[in-house]
């Protein structure tokens, strides 16, 4: 089987961080070319030296990693919600990585990867979209260089508690996992979403709508932590990190599984349920600091035409999870023991 060229472009917090060892686990069907690193979780270049630690800790050092946009495409940089924590990695202290990080212009280095194969390149988006938005503005053409770009975001009705929409005290359904209507990645450049769907980019979302049925239940929460007594636990503190804010926020017994499922889609995509909206798709472009800045990021439906695939359900959790464990029980396996990592606190 030919392996796919891929990119690997997020804000490398703690689920980020479990999308790429997932994604390692499947060095016969991908070929990661680079990493590429956005702000949200944090702020450059700390998503970068996340990125390079973990890739140290895993001993793959050889993939290269490179520091890509700081501010959103509108120059408004929303607040966070420290979700992961002050590291981005819910508190685990990776072994630093004796490769640094590169600083490039995002920009071009995107253009030069995809321009340098004979094929399409396969992206996977789990930050803002920023960096895929500067790249299409700069390089219109390289949109036909990209054979797919599954992004985690968005969200129109994500489930909560029971898998079921989660009222808010004024009666609505909670919506956003940053504000009432906004998912996070959504929210942080929503501008840079627009900028892709306009340039007509084979866009994949993977929406909050199916990703919040991924709980990391109790149950599931000590399979990854019986992996393996130094790697299980600090990947299960990885995405502890926002167990709190998730169980406040929509009542579930523990944190939702978001960017995993990137790669969990293109390992089987069968294994979800999946649109082609009829209609396009237009994230709204507030200031976040205006009278409308929690529906920054929100979801409107237009009547222009639209490549836009929704990913919106799983409809069997179980077997999603399993995909998942099994990946990151197999690089686990591979990984060096004499890079271990610390859990503060």
């Amino acid at each position: 089987m030919k392996k796919i060229p891929v990119i690997y472009d997020g804000d490398m917090g703690g689920d980020d961080l479990w999308a790429l060892a997932i994604l390692l686990a499947h060095k016969n069907r991908f070929d990661v070319r680079g990493i590429s690193t956005v702000f949200g979780n944090v702020s450059q270049p700390l998503a970068a030296q996340n990125a390079a630690n973990f890739l140290h800790w895993l001993g793959e050092d050889g993939i290269p990693v490179v520091e890509g946009a700081n501010t959103p495409c509108d120059g408004m940089r929303p607040f966070g919600d420290d979700a992961y924590g002050e590291n981005g990695v819910g508190g685990v202290i990776l072994p630093e990585s004796p490769v640094k990080p590169n600083k490039v212009d995002i920009a071009d280095w995107l253009h030069t990867q995809l321009q340098a194969q004979h094929g399409k390149m396969l992206v996977f988006a789990t930050g803002p979209a920023t960096n895929l938005a500067l790249l299409v503005e700069k390089y219109p053409e390289s949109v036909k260089k990209i054979g797919e770009i599954i992004f985690m975001g968005g969200a129109v009705e994500p489930p909560g508690k029971g898998g079921k929409p989660y009222p808010m005290e004024n009666g609505e359904n909670r919506v956003g996992n940053i504000t009432p209507y906004a998912e996070f990645n959504a929210y942080q450049d929503p501008r840079a979403l627009n900028i892709l769907i306009e340039h007509e980019a084979p866009l994949t979302i993977m929406a909050a709508d199916a990703t919040q049925h991924m709980v990391l239940t109790p149950a599931r929460q000590e399979r990854i932590r019986a992996l393996h007594e130094a790697y299980g636990p600090a990947f299960h503190r990885m995405l502890m990190a926002v167990d709190e804010l998730d169980r406040t926020k929509f009542g579930v017994t523990g944190p939702f599984i978001h960017d995993p499922n990137v790669v969990a889609y293109a390992l089987n995509p069968d294994l979800y349920e999946k649109t082609m909206r009829a209609g396009g798709l237009h994230f709204r472009e507030e200031d976040p600091r205006g009278p409308n800045g929690d529906h920054r990021g929100a979801i409107e439906l237009t009547t222009h035409f639209s490549r836009t695939l929704w990913v919106s359900g799983v409809p069997n959790t179980d077997k999603v999870f399993g995909l998942m464990e099994r990946s990151l029980a197999r690089t686990i396996s591979a990984a060096p023991a004499r890079n271990p990592a610390l859990i503060a606190g």
